[in-house]
């Protein structure tokens, strides 16, 4: 303790849990570096070992600390020291009403302040306050502010730190408890890591429901790891292994992703949002191998890469577990010295390996081309325009500055997200009804919003425009 008071000039007292809960109101807990628990979010404490700690607590047997960071005195330091990313952190904090982020404890403090809300499933067996477990609103009132006012834990707060030191110090109080690889890339304060909680949240129901049987997985960013190694395939232009030191070097050494790897990342994951919307009153029995589950994304990529359009995600799936099943039967009669280059089984066990990946690629083209007459005439796809039809990256820009940066709805536009692909280039007149790629015939709107829009023309908004 001693060593964080002067570097990070803390301030350790005790405070009572009435203190604590004020605390905890106003603590930001930031997925940026850590996992999302506690009592709200699923710590990987089961309830039991929950009601275990807060009697412990209430008993005197446990001694733990609560560390969390004082967003404003670190906001001031940050400036004396000219840390600009700290600086821009550290006020947004502020500006949306944290006065502290969490660095260790969160798990605590969440489930003593649900145990003081009188949370139902939070009891205590404990001899003071009586034979049956009780929770906080069945013991009598003295009993109540007993706990309330009197009960104390230590609180450290850190009023000197920059981000960066930060996720250092998280990583450096996770040693006992060891992070595992994914939640140790993923503590770091960047917009690649950035990128990939965002399309992990985004996709945890499809994970839930399609792979993972309950939350842990998701709660330790398994599927995060995926979707890290989906992004890697594609930043490195389909070269290279995806297994954890790979991973671990571009996330220490990358910024940010590409263009073309976010662009690729919201086609992707939008697919599977749709998919597990489709079976969203259904329960998938057969749960998919994160091999499999990296295959179906080279199915969709396939589509995408050839310009055509999803229409029926049900007829889609099935497609794909069709050839997916027929490719499992055949790896079974493959000689074990040519399971390497014949098996799909193999390729989609090994399926980091630059060798698998590339012939599930391949796999899936050759099917592509076999089917695509039947996935048509069937209704399952559709073909949206070619190469030649869609706006290039210098008519984004230039209808970036066309629209002075914003939107028909009057909403400004960020580059940054323009970059991110948050963004696309819409045809105001369709492709369908003759509309051409000139910048004239353009205009920049949300992906969403375009996806939505679909083929149908819209009217002209903007003074460039026809």
């Amino acid at each position: 303790m001693p060593a964080m008071t002067d570097k990070y000039d803390a301030k350790c007292e005790k405070k009572s849990l009435f203190m604590l809960k004020k605390i905890y109101n106003k603590t930001k807990l930031d997925g940026s570096f850590q996992r999302f628990g506690g009592y709200h979010y699923g710590s990987g404490w089961t309830t039991s070992q929950a009601c275990s700690y807060i009697s412990n607590f209430l008993s005197g047997s446990t001694f733990n600390k609560i560390i969390n960071v004082d967003v404003q005195e670190s906001l001031k330091y940050c400036k004396e020291i000219d840390d600009k990313p700290s600086i821009v952190y550290f006020q947004s904090l502020l500006d949306n009403g944290h006065k502290y982020v969490s660095i260790d404890g969160n798990n605590s403090a969440s489930y003593l302040v649900a145990f003081i809300n009188g949370k139902e499933d939070l009891v205590i067996q404990s001899d003071e306050y009586g034979e049956e477990p009780v929770s906080f609103n069945q013991m009598i009132e003295d009993l109540q502010h007993d706990v309330l006012y009197t009960e104390k834990i230590e609180v450290v707060i850190l009023r000197k730190i920059t981000i960066n030191d930060m996720c250092h110090l998280f990583r450096a109080l996770n040693t006992q408890t060891k992070l595992n690889g994914q939640e140790w890339r993923q503590a770091r304060v960047t917009l690649l890591a950035q990128t990939i909680r965002e399309y992990g949240g985004k996709t945890s129901s499809f994970f839930t429901n399609f792979i993972f049987k309950g939350s842990d997985p998701i709660d330790k960013r398994t599927h995060e790891e995926t979707l890290a190694q989906l992004a890697l395939k594609i930043e490195k232009n389909y070269k290279g292994f995806l297994k954890g030191t790979q991973l671990d070097d571009v996330y220490e050494n990358t910024a940010a992703w590409s263009t073309k790897t976010i662009s690729a990342l919201n086609r992707l994951t939008n697919h599977v949002v749709n998919l597990d919307d489709e079976f969203e009153k259904e329960t998938i029995s057969k749960r998919l191998t994160r091999g499999q589950v990296h295959n179906l994304f080279e199915a969709f990529k396939v589509f995408d890469d050839k310009y055509f359009k999803i229409d029926d995600y049900r007829g889609f799936f099935e497609w794909f577990l069709k050839i997916d099943t027929d490719a499992q039967n055949k790896s079974k009669s493959v000689l074990e010295e040519n399971l390497e280059d014949e098996s799909y089984t193999y390729w989609t066990k090994y399926y980091g390996t630059p060798s698998c990946y590339k012939n599930i690629k391949s796999l899936f083209e050759w099917a592509f081309l076999q089917d695509i007459d039947d996935l048509k005439k069937d209704g399952v796809v559709s073909i949206i325009r070619n190469s030649s039809d869609c706006f290039t990256w210098a008519q984004k820009l230039e209808l970036y500055d066309k629209q002075k940066g914003v939107l028909r709805s009057g909403e400004k536009m960020s580059i940054l997200d323009l970059y991110f692909g948050k963004y696309e280039a819409d045809h105001v007149k369709s492709v369908k009804d003759g509309g051409t790629n000139d910048t004239s015939n353009g205009e920049l709107m949300p992906v969403l919003e375009n996806r939505q829009k679909g083929a149908n023309s819209n009217q002209a908004h903007y003074d460039y425009q026809k």
